[in-house]
């Protein structure tokens, strides 16, 4: 083994950027239409998250965390996208099929953690977005008829630290917080 090769081998990867939450929060809200009516939804976000539109038309209310920026440029939207830090509401497959799912069987077959709720969510879920990102939501029927789910999405490298414990704790405020409305 070459010097160069022994040096890069014991240089440790560099772990993910500590989570930077504010002590206040914002409202979030979207419409949702069913039938001939429209629906009211809205949540709370922390601060260090900012609107984000990922151009999907299974995601609404998006929040990206940026806790240096309320308004994203385009080179902070490439960093946003690297840190796959989300928190919204969706009805992309893994939701509505979760949803789906657990209305018929009480299981998520996907999901790593499952606790069954009562009330306006059905379940929580810890499940694998993809190779290197957690998806934590809950499942619910949202008011236009489609299953949903209030979810946040961050990096595994995240996992057992006390910043995923703070990332946890911003969808325990949005999930708290979550209302909806028939306007």
């Amino acid at each position: 083994m070459h010097l160069f090769d022994r040096l890069r081998a014991k240089r440790p990867e560099p772990g993910p950027a500590p989570i930077r939450l504010k002590e206040t929060s914002h409202l979030v809200e979207g419409t949702a239409l069913q039938e001939d009516s429209w629906y009211l939804m809205r949540y709370r976000a922390n601060d260090a998250f900012c609107d984000w539109d990922s151009h999907s038309g299974e995601l609404m209310m998006e929040q990206a965390y940026s806790p240096d920026a309320s308004e994203l440029t385009a080179e902070q939207a490439a960093a946003v996208l690297k840190q796959r830090i989300f928190l919204g509401i969706g009805c992309e497959n893994l939701f509505y099929m979760a949803v789906e799912e657990f209305k018929q069987s009480r299981s998520v077959i996907s999901a790593r953690e499952l606790t069954p709720l009562e009330g306006r969510f059905l379940f929580r879920a810890k499940a694998d977005y993809d190779r290197d990102t957690f998806v934590v939501f809950y499942g619910f029927d949202c008011p236009d008829g489609e299953n949903h789910a209030l979810f946040l999405t961050y990096p595994k490298a995240y996992a057992g630290t006390d910043d995923e414990a703070a990332l946890l704790g911003v969808l325990e405020e949005a999930v708290q917080s979550y209302e909806e409305e028939k306007e």
